[in-house]
């Protein structure tokens, strides 16, 4: 009972106007960094990239870290404004049950005022249709790099083969000017990721569910089968 008390208490003292509106410009902030992106790229935003980029620098390694302090600094320092810590402290209360109440209330301040700029992040940069919600390889995500290239620059099997085919022509020159046993260029792989990304985003488009509604299988369109090298091959 007298935990719940103390979490109204502490919602109440948090949800005070100048709070709200440190809130709100938090929340509004990374949203407005996207939509700006948005509007300067046009055809060229990526609505996937920019969301990752912008949560993981804006939202979690900044609107997180300043609400945290807001609302987690907040819980105590009103007590002390308001002169009514002495009276708390002298009640037949745990202190750490004190705290516990007011802790939890600014959690919960904090989760759902992050969770509010996630989502309105999301709904920015979300591009309905080509890009979105697609898997996408990144150069820092790949494990062996060099591997890869060594694959692509040498096919010795008929998935290899394809990719290579499916590259441009600038970066299958680069792939072939490459020594294995030299580093790898940041151009070179960047190259690579770009051309595997645009293979899969063929793919996404080339592909349609068959069977009952949740059965999940997919084939190809007849007009991706003969872009295709394999269709070419059989042509021949």
């Amino acid at each position: 009972m007298v935990e719940r008390y103390l979490f109204r208490t502490a919602l109440r003292d948090l949800l005070q106007p100048r709070r709200i509106a440190v809130a709100v410009l938090l929340i509004v902030g990374p949203s407005a960094v996207a939509l700006i992106v948005r509007l300067a790229l046009r055809a060229r935003f990526d609505g996937v990239s920019t969301y990752g980029a912008l949560a993981s620098l804006l939202v979690f390694g900044f609107v997180l870290p300043i609400l945290a302090v807001v609302f987690g600094t907040g819980v105590i320092s009103q007590e002390m404004e308001q002169r009514t810590i002495v009276y708390l402290l002298t009640r037949p209360v745990a202190r750490w049950r004190i705290l516990l109440a007011k802790f939890a209330a600014a959690w919960l301040v904090i989760c759902a005022t992050t969770a509010l700029a996630t989502v309105l992040l999301a709904v920015v940069t979300h591009q309905p249709g080509k890009g979105s919600g697609q898997f996408r390889l990144y150069p820092a995500a790949l494990m062996k790099p060099n591997d890869l290239c060594e694959r692509l620059q040498v096919p010795q099997d008929p998935v290899s083969e394809y990719l290579r085919s499916r590259l441009t022509e600038r970066t299958r020159q680069r792939l072939d000017m490459w020594d294995p046993s030299t580093p790898l260029r940041p151009r070179l792989i960047q190259g690579v990721v770009n051309d595997l990304n645009a293979v899969i985003e063929g793919m996404s488009t080339c592909t349609a569910p068959i069977g009952s509604p949740g059965s999940g299988s997919r084939r190809m369109h007849a007009s991706c089968w003969l872009r295709s090298p394999a269709a070419s091959r059989g042509r021949d």
